[in-house]
């Protein structure tokens, strides 16, 4: 992880049946967020943790953030 990317725009990836992590990292993509995070690769405790003041958290769903969002405003 990049312990130093504050003002970095940062997808979470995390598949469903309704959207597969593929199409979801394509979307991002198109909107050239990077560096973009697979659950399947990066546990979300390690996403957070890799996280600086200024980041941005991109994801295609609120609902992949959802059960974490108090953690992400800390």
């Amino acid at each position: 992880m990049n312990d130093t990317a504050s003002g970095k725009r940062r997808g979470w990836v995390r598949g469903s049946r309704l959207a597969s992590a593929e199409a979801q990292t394509k979307m991002l993509e198109r909107y050239h967020i990077r560096p973009i995070y697979d659950a399947e690769g990066v546990q979300f405790d390690a996403f957070i943790k890799s996280l600086r003041d200024g980041d941005e958290v991109w994801v295609t769903s609120l609902a992949r953030l959802a059960p974490r969002r108090r953690e992400l405003r800390e």
